[in-house]
């Protein structure tokens, strides 16, 4: 599997206690718009939460995405968590400030002392959905699958395909475990 720190995840999974379901997080991070999802290990959908900030002032977003990732993971505890990484854009600007806000998931991640790791947009569709397609297709199938996301934000169905992605690199690394 093609997934940086794949071997690390390989050894957190061995380490953890396997008598508890998996629980995984998949963060799709923005500075004005973001959602977070939980799945267990059956795929099943625990929680979804939006984010969502209109002010202008980039300090108080921060902050309150901070508040927020942390009030998500102090709600269930999750055994990992995986980001989309972000897609280098034309404007340097914001490709710097998305950087800031996935910042402040691995702070948020450090304090709670979980360990984030990134995907790239490939990868949470190919490993969501099993094949490249196109993002709207990637949230048309993420509908199918969970009838209860039919009325999700397209955020939180984007942070549904991390998760589910990111469930599918930790089983993967359970297999190679063994």
């Amino acid at each position: 599997m093609n997934v940086e720190n794949f071997e690390e995840i390989v050894k957190l999974v061995a380490e953890r206690n396997s008598e508890n379901k998996l629980i995984v997080a998949g963060v799709d991070p923005g500075s004005r718009k973001a959602a977070v999802a939980v799945l267990d290990d059956e795929g099943n959908i625990l929680l979804t939460r939006k984010f969502s900030s209109s002010t202008r002032d980039l300090w108080v977003r921060k902050l309150k995405f901070y508040d927020f990732l942390k009030g998500v993971f102090e709600e269930i505890k999750v055994d990992f968590v995986f980001v989309e990484r972000p897609f280098v854009y034309h404007n340097t600007r914001s490709t710097m400030v998305l950087a800031e806000f996935i910042g402040i998931v691995d702070a948020v991640c450090m304090e709670l002392r979980l360990r984030p790791f990134q995907l790239s947009a490939s990868q949470v569709k190919s490993l969501s959905v099993g094949k490249r397609v196109s993002k709207e297709l990637a949230q048309s199938i993420i509908r199918g699958l969970y009838p209860e996301a039919k009325g999700f934000s397209s955020d939180e169905i984007d942070a549904v395909a991390v998760a589910l992605a990111g469930m599918n690199v930790v089983k993967e690394a359970l297999l190679f475990g063994r």
